[in-house]
């Protein structure tokens, strides 16, 4: 099926080499699912790749805005592309989306007060719930997106949760349709989700869990805010790259648990996405 992108983007080639279909986003229809994704992530063309790849092989046809924090100016992205490329919370506040995406981002140690574009992000939650029939939030954003709604304290803890760990479905729902106990996600993160406390949110319930991740997806009841631990987008390499990278900058972390470079959760992502687009 078809992806309309800003031409601009810099993943297009590589997207291209893959097979997937890419058009200008001028040229969309009404018809397409309209996405957005939130890119947080410090390397951008990596994150535009490893979610466009995924959506781009589903049987739909998707345009795709991206966006990045206007109040932040990342170390790995120069501004001109993101001028050309991205859009800003300015340019959308009055626009609808089908679905938004909010990645994760390398800030489970610090306060979410003390980040300082977080009053420009609390923005785009507010707006989310107004002007996006459901957003999906991956990893720190899943953690964020909870305090921001429900006031559920952030977790930390010292031992990295990474690696790529099978889960058990608690509740079935039109999410998991198609994908059974024992399905894998990869996890890359530091904090972690209390299951007791998100017991006690009655808008709030559990849809699957991990014995070694912890708690996975949590979904609002209205299927509105979709929040989600794991990083289903990943690709095969990403998990061992980032062990690589944490070893360059001294940081002490075990190797990613049950890693495989066959990259045997990507077909389970591609039905979670599925579901969730078509929801």
């Amino acid at each position: 099926m078809v992806l309309y992108v800003n031409r601009h983007l810099r993943s297009i080639k590589r997207l291209k080499q893959q097979g997937i279909c890419i058009k200008d986003n001028n040229q969309h229809s009404n018809r397409t699912i309209r996405l957005l994704i939130v890119n947080l992530m410090p390397k951008k063309i990596d994150t535009e790749f490893q979610f466009l790849s995924l959506i781009g092989s589903l049987p739909l046809d998707v345009t795709v805005d991206f966006l990045h924090m206007k109040s932040h100016k990342p170390k790995n992205s120069d501004s001109a592309y993101l001028a050309k490329a991205y859009k800003t919370f300015h340019d959308i506040q009055e626009l609808t989306y089908d679905r938004v995406i909010i990645t994760g981002a390398p800030l489970e140690f610090i306060p979410f007060s003390e980040i300082h574009y977080w009053e420009e992000l609390t923005k785009i939650f507010s707006y989310t719930h107004q002007h996006a029939a459901s957003t999906l939030y991956i990893c720190w954003a899943a953690v964020a997106g909870l305090y921001y709604h429900h006031d559920l304290k952030k977790l930390t803890t010292v031992r990295k949760i990474f690696g790529i760990f099978p889960h058990t479905i608690c509740e079935k729902h039109d999410l998991l349709n198609g994908l059974n106990n024992g399905f894998l996600m990869p996890h890359s993160r530091y904090v972690y989700l209390n299951e007791a406390e998100i017991n006690q949110v009655a808008q709030l319930e559990i849809l699957i869990k991990s014995k070694e991740a912890g708690i996975t997806l949590v979904k609002s009841k209205d299927n509105r805010h979709i929040y989600l631990t794991a990083h289903p987008e990943y690709e095969k390499d990403t998990l061992q790259k980032e062990y690589e990278r944490d070893q360059k900058h001294g940081i002490r972390v075990q190797p990613p648990k049950n890693d495989n470079l066959t990259a045997p959760w990507l077909e389970h992502a591609k039905k979670f996405f599925e579901n969730w687009l078509n929801l």
